[in-house]
């Protein structure tokens, strides 16, 4: 779901972003602005539905990570190996 600055996976989880975000708690600091921090919007009064999704057939769905995981970093090595430099279109 994504409401605001924030991508969650539930309506509570959104409310715990926004809190962690108005605490200053969860969420770095933006380096280069001198302003104070932007305010998250209230809430809607009503609880946030995520979008269905529209599967068409003969594309795999996006794998997600479990619940309570974080995704690898970007150095951890792909088990085939790590990733070939992509040439260049002219050929150099």
């Amino acid at each position: 779901m994504l409401w605001w600055n924030f991508i969650e996976r539930s309506n509570e989880d959104i409310a715990q972003a926004r809190s962690d975000w108005m605490t200053g708690s969860r969420f770095g600091e933006v380096v280069g602005y001198d302003g104070a921090p932007l305010s998250a919007p209230e809430l809607p009064p009503v609880p946030l539905k995520p979008r269905g999704r529209v599967r068409r057939p003969g594309v795999p769905a996006l794998v997600q990570a479990p619940r309570g995981t974080r995704p690898a970093p970007l150095d951890t090595p792909f088990p085939e190996g790590p990733i070939a430099p992509a040439k260049a279109i002219d050929g150099q």
